[in-house]
């Protein structure tokens, strides 16, 4: 078993979170995925994409908002036509879909099956080596977060 540092004490690409009280998904992370990334775009716009971010956030809240007014869309209900994780993840490198797919595995356990967790960072590090010219050694600090 490695020791990692904690997930908050790590940031990637910039410090737009640094001297926050309260790390984003430590707020969102009950949140519907949406509702949930339109809060981040608007937490760290000041901070890293300024006026870009605002208007992803944005994006997001026209999506929920198409959702809800859908005469296809009830909550609950399942009418609203979805893209399958077939129809998803069509033309993804395999390593892509397996990771995609443990993490679906996880959900459907109720999140209680971590093992599930563990294969998707494990999945997660295989891109990483086959896209990014990183040494293959668990020892690389780039990639401790994706240490199992």
């Amino acid at each position: 078993m490695s020791t990692i540092s904690k997930a908050n004490d790590i940031q990637f690409g910039g410090d737009h979170y640094k001297g926050q009280k309260v790390e984003h998904w430590d707020y969102a992370h009950e949140l519907p995925y949406l509702e949930g990334t339109a809060t981040k775009y608007i937490a760290r716009h000041a901070k890293k994409n300024k006026l870009q971010d605002l208007l992803k956030a944005g994006h997001y809240l026209r999506k929920i908002i198409e959702l809800r007014s859908s005469k296809l869309h009830t909550f609950g209900g399942g009418d609203y036509d979805i893209a399958t994780f077939e129809e998803f993840s069509k033309g993804l490198p395999r390593e892509e879909r397996e990771a995609l797919e443990a993490i679906n595995s996880f959900v459907d356990s109720g999140g209680v099956d971590n093992s599930n967790i563990t294969k998707a960072l494990e999945w997660l590090r295989s891109i990483a080596y086959r896209d990014y010219d990183l040494e293959y050694t668990m020892l690389d600090p780039k990639l401790k977060v994706l240490d199992a």
